[in-house]
């Protein structure tokens, strides 16, 4: 059972990590830097 509780709460600490940091919108960002500075 406390292998599942530490699933659970890996999984929660992910979850709220992702949704603090956004990664998809600093990739965003970056993708628009590249495209503004290489000019494509």
């Amino acid at each position: 059972m406390t292998g599942i509780a530490v699933t659970a709460a890996a999984a929660l600490v992910a979850g709220y990590l992702l949704g603090r940091l956004r990664p998809w919108q600093r990739l965003g960002n970056w993708t628009t830097d590249q495209v503004r500075f290489t000019g494509t």
